[in-house]
């Protein structure tokens, strides 16, 4: 990356001092110029290297400092946080829960403690002593700091009936998260330094990364993070490790002796490197099966209220909101439909109707919807991106295929459970409709998402008409949620709505 960077700037730098512009201003200042001369040049000890690193470890530390003051504001990304904690467990599986287990034990204090060890055996090896420092400055130092600031912020972790088990001690930033940046990080800056060949430095740096990414990922996975501590801990953990990274460039330049050789041939460094990592592999899977996840109690149900039948509008909304949101809170499409009754005869009630369950998000279902729209065939069940109402996504979600039978076109429903309850048991939810139209990318991600037809009242009545043909219902009466409105949904797509939803209550089971 140096290098690279470092012929970029000579090009640059040949086309710009043929500017007689430049040329007359570096005649005019030629101590400022020379100053810029020195910081840009490669082989100086206060040059690009200082100048790269001072750069990223600012840029980062700035970085950090916004997600702190964003938290302490109350600001969207504190607000994103419980949607994105709720929408992460949505992909929870037994399977991943054991993994990520296992790689978030790839960056605990005793995992890396180890690594440290074994890998200051290998660099008394090759003659890399000052290199045990870097990493105990690094990860141990780094570790440190971050006690500190969890104790300066006084973070509360999230709430325990979110966690796949329980941690101590204050939760932003993630310990965890710092110190996979600032080891494995710097084992990745090392290791690319070591090998030849730009496929093989390319490899280890995606392997680096994914495994950094991973730890991080894993640590809001389990529940035990929120998403600013680990995108505030990435901040700080990237400007820790380029301090440290420049310091390591600048001892380099300040040394006018080669570097010692080996000890021991590259044959014997191959078997002992080999051996290390085997041991540590080992004490983490031993580790792994000695601590595996808490069996999960009984969940403590959310507490029931028991409103009156004719009340039932009027609570929803004396407690809930009346709109969906995006990811970041903004209030979106209405509220549509308002549904009583139980779970099992809702799901009957509108797989009689023609509903069908859509299949839950996983990575072969992605896929497979992926290849359908693609490909313009069906899939009855195809997933959908998960729509927000009260910081929660939805519980359930239904689809209806149109006559055309593609993945491309959908009459679809986002349903959600609340706490309350009528006199007889029955349970009240809930949903918005709209038909997906087609197949659109978005402006931000480049990814392909379903646009919607900007009538949604039209799927609101479509579902109370089929509801009452199925005899279902007891009743299905129009009241009014909110004004008139325009507006737009979590993927920017326009909706007009004359703001009324619909109360339909079902037969009890």
């Amino acid at each position: 990356m140096l290098r690279f960077c470092t012929s970029i700037l000579k090009s640059a730098g040949r086309g710009i001092m043929n500017d007689p512009e430049v040329r007359r201003v570096v005649g005019k200042y030629p101590r400022l110029a020379q100053f810029l001369k020195r910081r840009l040049t490669p082989d100086e000890r206060f040059g690009l290297s200082l100048t790269l690193g001072f750069s990223s470890a600012l840029l980062f530390i700035l970085l950090f400092f916004h997600i702190v003051d964003a938290l302490a504001d109350q600001a969207v990304i504190a607000q994103t946080d419980v949607r994105i904690l709720n929408l992460v467990q949505i992909f929870r599986s037994d399977w991943g829960n054991q993994v990520m287990l296992f790689v978030t034990y790839l960056g605990k204090g005793e995992t890396v403690t180890l690594a440290i060890v074994l890998l200051s055996i290998l660099l008394v090896l090759i003659n890399r002593r000052h290199h045990i420092l870097a990493f105990v400055v690094s990860a141990g130092g780094g570790e440190l700091f971050v006690s500190l600031m969890k104790h300066l912020t006084h973070r509360n972790r999230p709430p325990i009936g979110s966690a796949l088990y329980v941690e101590s001690g204050y939760s932003f930033p993630s310990g965890h998260t710092f110190v996979a940046v600032a080891f494995y990080g710097l084992l990745t800056y090392f290791l690319m330094l070591r090998f030849r060949g730009k496929w093989k430095k390319f490899l280890i740096f995606w392997v680096g990364t994914v495994l950094i990414l991973a730890i991080g990922y894993s640590r809001i996975y389990l529940g035990v993070h929120w998403f600013s501590d680990v995108i505030g801990s990435y901040a700080l953990g990237l400007a820790w490790v380029s301090v440290v990274i420049t310091a390591i460039e600048y001892r380099k330049k300040s040394r006018t002796a080669e570097e010692p050789p080996a000890l021991v041939s590259r044959r014997v460094l191959v078997i002992v490197g080999t051996i290390l990592f085997a041991l540590w592999l080992a004490f983490i899977i031993v580790y792994f099966r000695m601590h595996p996840l808490p069996t999960p109690s009984a969940e403590i149900a959310e507490q029931m209220t028991v409103i009156p039948d004719d009340a039932v509008v009027d609570a929803i909304f004396s407690r809930y909101p009346r709109q969906s949101e995006n990811l970041s809170g903004v209030p979106r499409q209405p509220i549509d439909l308002v549904i009583v009754g139980s779970e099992e005869t809702l799901t009957k009630a509108l797989g009689d109707a023609g509903w069908l369950p859509m299949d839950t998000l996983s990575l072969s279902t992605i896929g497979k919807a992926t290849g359908a729209v693609m490909r313009n065939r069906a899939y009855p069940q195809e997933p959908g991106t998960p729509a927000f109402w009260n910081n929660r996504p939805n519980d359930l979600a239904f689809e209806q295929p149109t006559s055309e039978n593609t993945a491309r076109k959908r009459y679809h429903i986002h349903v959600w459970s609340t706490s309350l309850v009528v006199p007889d048991g029955r349970n009240v939810w809930v949903a918005n409709t709209h038909f997906d139209e087609g197949i659109k990318l978005t402006s931000a991600l480049i990814i392909p998402t379903h646009m919607i037809d900007p009538a949604v009242d039209k799927v609101r009545d479509k579902v109370r008409d089929e509801l009452v043909q199925t005899g279902e219902t007891v009743l299905a009466e129009l009241f009014r949620n909110v004004d008139s409105m325009l507006g737009q949904n979590e993927v920017g797509d326009s909706f007009f709505t004359d703001g009324k939803a619909c109360l339909i209550f079902l037969k009890s089971s």
